[in-house]
């Protein structure tokens, strides 16, 4: 059996715009939007366009005469840390990226959040060798 790197480029090219072609059908049929983080599907927001999708089609049979829900559009607001927030930022070790804070493999929106996790995290953390 070949493996994929002995297709032709056009073979794998045309592949790969049928899956996007797919993909683009399955969103607008279950109402899906990408706000350019996550895809929404009514209120709920997924990382994976393949769990929004699977959670859609789980509603459609568990509903079958629900309309889809109509995804808001989101008002993106992205925090800009003050000087005194990324100090803590650095010596607790929380990241950001593209409005997403990063603490170890948490992922959070809101900086607070972060921030009270890493925190308490830390706490613990100096309790254990007390």
């Amino acid at each position: 059996m070949p493996s994929d790197t002995s297709l032709p480029a056009a073979t794998l090219a045309t592949s790969a715009s049928k899956v996007h072609d797919t993909r683009t059908q399955l969103m607008a049929e279950f109402g899906i939007v990408y706000d350019g983080r996550q895809y929404r599907y009514g209120p709920y927001r997924y990382d994976r366009l393949d769990d929004a999708i699977d959670y859609a089609r789980l509603q459609r049979i568990r509903f079958p005469n629900k309309p889809e829900p109509q995804a808001p559009i989101p008002a993106v607001v992205v925090e800009v840390p003050s000087l005194w927030q990324e100090q803590l930022m650095k010596a607790l070790m929380i990241t950001c990226q593209a409005g997403v804070y990063r603490l170890g493999a948490h992922r959070y929106e809101r900086l607070k959040d972060a921030i009270n996790y890493g925190l308490e995290h830390s706490a613990r953390q100096e309790s254990l060798f007390d």
